[in-house]
């Protein structure tokens, strides 16, 4: 896995401002980043080349900034109609994302959604 570091997105102080940076960098991450697995209900594959992340709160330590992001992504199921076409359903999860503050070093974690 690529080492993701979105420190960049620290660069302000305003909490409305960093949840916008936030959200849109989430959005442009390679394929494959955010563990979206466990948002796919119907046992379907992730198709997440256009995701749309909310940011749903924001803690701030000294060390950390975390932040509970809800991602809305599509779920591709295989052979579920008449003529074995793949099924595209829509499909959220909450992950939570942790950025240390020095470092910028990112780490993704799913969280329950309930």
């Amino acid at each position: 896995m690529i080492p993701i570091s979105l420190k960049h997105c620290l660069d302000t102080t305003d909490a409305v401002d960093l949840k916008r940076r936030l959200g849109a960098m989430l959005g442009g991450l390679p394929t494959g980043t955010l563990p979206l697995r466990h948002g796919c209900d119907q046992g379907g594959l992730v198709d997440d080349h256009d995701i749309s992340a909310s940011v749903l709160g924001v803690e701030r330590t000294p060390d950390h900034v975390t932040a509970r992001v809800g991602v809305f992504f599509t779920e591709i199921v295989g052979g579920c109609n008449c003529h074995d076409d793949p099924l595209q359903a829509n499909a959220y999860c909450v992950i939570e994302v942790r950025i240390n503050r020095t470092t910028g070093a990112t780490e993704f974690r799913p969280l329950p959604t309930g």
